[in-house]
């Protein structure tokens, strides 16, 4: 594409008919190419001794006129020169005038308007030479205004082309395929109160009538009003005056009870003649389901009331009887706790048993040594976790109640662990805690000791 660059040397020179508009024409000139730089007669516009010395220096004559019209007694507007410019970008200007070019008329042609453009080429010592004349019909209608008018592109042709666009509306107030109808609203006593159509008739607004829309309609006229209502006319407008019983804008509907919601606490109304009916939820009563139930009942210990059968009834928490759940279920009653000396202690929906020596479980039903001898064993007391301060040197703790027990691995005995079996030269076993058979078995085949029954305190 040849360069858009172009230098306008000359101001436009402009002559636009005075004329008292109803319509505007925005005309938006883009772009004028000149492919081949020749003008209408197939010559080079520049050159010296038949040698091309440069662009084309073209300027533009630009005409609108009626069709039925050969002069141009719409616009008749002259460009400055783009030397050297073979295409022209117009840019947001031409010289003086803004682009595009808004083009008042006083009435749009029925037939359309004629743009027709005449381009020369610019030679300082003769005559300018034509390059082209470009000429387009144009017979769109006016848009009804600006806010509602369509752009359209337009390409005019020649040996050279013009690019650009075209907007035709007409001006507020003015109406019609011509924009030759005049209507201004209006919305006073004094000039009527009307709109306009998009032909530019005066449409009355509601509630008017008559020449200039002055006149008031009589919207009872009608008698709208049911029920012997009564009716007061306004400006577009009435309003009925009920009797009693009877609502909504015409007075046709009986008054509907329930729609004060006179039923409280998710009542369903059912709306009667004159009057409402509420069915409560189970748990309330009343005319208007006001009262409830359980309101005077209080449950103990968290329970809670529930109706039943339109009376109050108490349903109470885990571990609690009775009327008001006033009394506590004492699960201690079906004696739990096993073993002789085992205690119970009734908690609230529950029990806690204390076990005797030598027992264990929630129920005290496991025993803590089944395999061994009945003789008690000697307790060590701690005054937190007896096995806190890790008394078992060598093995592991149990905590036992209040105690502990060490079990010791292979190899080392005693009550915490302590003495290495392979570490003495004779077994003296002087510990009152309750010693299986088959360990002493063991420890004798491990420590290849003669176990004599002094050294066993048993």
């Amino acid at each position: 594409m040849l360069s858009l660059s172009w230098l306008p040397i000359v101001a436009w020179i402009s002559v636009v008919s005075q004329v008292y508009a109803s319509g505007n024409i925005r005309l938006h000139l883009m772009q004028y190419v000149n492919r081949d730089g020749r003008d209408i007669d197939g010559d080079r516009c520049d050159t010296t001794m038949g040698i091309k010395t440069s662009d084309c220096d073209p300027y533009f004559k630009l005409c609108i006129g009626s069709t039925g019209r050969s002069d141009c007694d719409i616009v008749n507007i002259q460009s400055g020169v783009y030397k050297n410019s073979n295409s022209v970008n117009f840019g947001s200007s031409f010289g003086d005038r803004n682009n595009p070019i808004n083009i008042g008329f006083a009435t749009w042609p029925q037939a359309g308007i004629r743009i027709k453009i005449q381009v020369f080429d610019d030679d300082d010592r003769s005559d300018d030479d034509l390059i082209d004349n470009l000429e387009s019909l144009i017979t769109d209608i006016p848009s009804s205004s600006l806010g509602q008018a369509v752009t359209r592109e337009v390409l005019i042709r020649g040996k050279t082309q013009l690019f650009g666009s075209i907007t035709i509306y007409c001006d507020d107030n003015w109406y019609g395929s011509g924009c030759d109808s005049y209507c201004f609203p209006q919305d006073d006593d004094t000039r009527g109160h009307f709109i306009c159509s998009s032909s530019g008739e005066a449409i009355c607004l509601p509630g008017w009538e008559g020449e200039h829309c002055k006149d008031d309609i009589d919207e009872c006229a009608s008698n709208p009003c049911h029920n012997d209502g009564l009716c007061v006319d306004g400006t577009n407008s009435f309003s009925c005056q009920c009797k009693d019983g009877y609502t909504n804008t015409l007075c046709q509907i009986d008054i509907d009870e329930c729609l004060s919601n006179p039923c409280l606490n998710g009542a369903t109304c059912v709306d009667v003649i004159n009057r409402f009916q509420c069915i409560c939820l189970s748990q309330y009563t009343g005319i208007t389901c006001d009262v409830n139930i359980c309101h005077d009942v209080i449950c103990q210990n968290g329970g809670h009331c529930e109706p039943v059968s339109g009376s109050a009834t108490c349903s109470c928490s885990s571990g609690y009887y009775g009327t008001r759940c006033e009394n506590e279920i004492n699960e201690c009653a079906s004696n739990p706790c096993h073993g002789t000396g085992s205690t119970c202690n009734d908690l609230i929906n529950g029990f806690q048993c204390t076990c005797t020596e030598g027992r264990t479980g929630i129920t005290c039903s496991e025993l803590l040594y089944p395999e061994t001898t009945s003789l008690p064993v000697e307790i060590m007391t701690s005054r937190n976790d007896p096995c806190s301060g890790s008394p078992c040197k060598n093995g592991i703790c149990e905590r036992v109640g209040s105690s502990y027990t060490c079990h010791c691995p292979p190899g080392y005995t005693d009550m915490d662990c302590s003495v290495d079996l392979c570490s003495l030269d004779r077994l003296v076993i002087a510990v009152p805690v309750y010693v299986p058979s088959w360990v002493i078995s063991v420890i004798v085949q491990m420590a290849h000791l003669d176990l004599t029954v002094p050294h066993l305190r048993i």
